[in-house]
């Protein structure tokens, strides 16, 4: 690779896994359809998203890893939590946004 291009410095190992995945029909490459995850939605249910809080507020470890799937503002979120299978409203307070 010349120092000038701007590809990545992994992009022969990342072509080389696709091929491998390509021939063995792997992930996107298999004919078999993707499993339907369901997702808890917390938002629409207050019920289970205070037994849900008090649970999370219950715990040693807080940190959750989730992915927004839609903004509301700049302050409220969509949070879907895949390890959880909930999706959940997330508020940012004590920040200023803009």
């Amino acid at each position: 690779m010349h120092s000038g291009e701007n590809a990545s410095k992994y992009l022969e190992d990342l072509l080389a896994a696709e091929k491998k995945a390509l021939t063995d029909k792997k992930n996107l490459h298999s004919s078999k359809e993707p499993p339907i995850t369901a997702f808890a939605d917390l938002i629409e249910n207050t019920k289970q998203a205070k037994e849900y809080e008090q649970m999370i507020v219950k715990r040693q470890d807080k940190k959750l890893q989730g992915v927004v799937e839609y903004c509301f503002s700049g302050m409220r979120y969509k949070v879907r939590l895949d390890w959880e299978g909930r999706t959940i409203a997330l508020n940012l307070l004590g920040v200023r946004t803009m």
